[in-house]
């Protein structure tokens, strides 16, 4: 499956600049995903290379936890976010 998805073009577009309804069509959901969203797990964080997907994954874990009215809690934030 990944030879499948490095052949794909997916644009130029940033998770961030996007809303999750905007993004849930596109979104591959792979199994790994899940723990993510599985309430046995109570704090994961997300980390990895720029551009792999760590905003999209964020957007996808706050759609599918406000949908299933979940206790989540999802916090979001970029580096241009900080307090000067």
């Amino acid at each position: 499956m990944s030879s499948l998805l490095s052949e794909i073009d997916f644009g130029n577009e940033a998770a961030d600049d996007i809303e999750p309804a905007e993004l849930m069509p596109y979104f591959v959901k792979q199994q790994p995903f899940n723990k993510f969203i599985d309430s046995d797990y109570r704090i994961l964080i997300a980390t990895a290379r720029k551009g792999v997907g760590k905003s999209a994954l964020l957007q996808w874990i706050y759609h599918v936890t406000s949908q299933n009215d979940s206790d989540a809690l999802v916090i979001k934030c970029r580096g241009v976010d900080r307090q000067r």
